[in-house]
């Protein structure tokens, strides 16, 4: 996933918004990729103001499209209804948090990549839209589950080569509940924050 975040993060970002109303996702997507690839490919130098202004740019995007409380929800699977509704919004914030200092430190100016849409399927309710990022240093092939939220599309899960990072979320985070305590994962999960933001200075 490394060899290619930079690419995964701009194409979240060109999901962001999706209206339910405008058509399947996957029109919807092709119709905003063009506009999107154009932003992301200007000339950007390493901690200059204009990367951060394209970090700025995709994060306030993504945030609009990415559900991160569905996706903690699902991910803490039956312990997320022992949890009260102010840890509830923790944790979503903690996630968020930990989510976007991952692909906010892999993103830079002189994006240069491909998306190509393969397939999309609506069963009513969540949607699912496969597609394949290829820029000089491979391909893969990102999957997204959306689901509707009054008149929009949000995605709730990345599946990155078939890998589900709701899947993945769950099984590590269930661990630690069951091994240990709730209180225990909030405590690694901000303590991986902290390395992260601290390697990306």
């Amino acid at each position: 996933m490394n060899r290619i975040a930079p690419a995964l993060a701009f194409v979240l970002a060109l999901l962001a918004g999706l209206p339910a109303g405008a058509g399947s996702p996957k029109e919807a997507l092709e119709g905003a990729s063009a506009k999107i690839k154009k932003a992301v490919a200007k000339p950007a130098a390493k901690g200059s103001a204009a990367e951060k202004k394209i970090k700025e740019e995709v994060r306030t995007v993504v945030t609009q499209f990415l559900d991160y409380t569905e996706l903690a929800r699902r991910a803490m699977a039956k312990f997320w209804d022992e949890r009260s509704d102010a840890e509830k919004t923790e944790f979503a914030g903690i996630l968020k948090d930990l989510i976007e200092a991952s692909y906010l430190g892999k993103i830079s100016g002189n994006a240069d990549y491909s998306v190509e849409f393969l397939e999309e399927s609506d069963d009513g309710g969540d949607a699912y839209v496969l597609t394949k990022l290829s820029a000089k240093a491979g391909s893969v092939n990102v999957g997204f589950k959306l689901h509707k939220k009054g008149d929009r599309w949000l995605c709730f899960d990345l599946l990155i080569d078939e890998v589900s990072t709701l899947r993945t979320y769950k099984s590590e985070f269930n661990k630690i509940i069951k091994d240990q305590s709730y209180a225990a994962l909030v405590r690694k999960m901000k303590d991986k924050l902290e390395e992260t933001k601290k390697s990306d200075k």
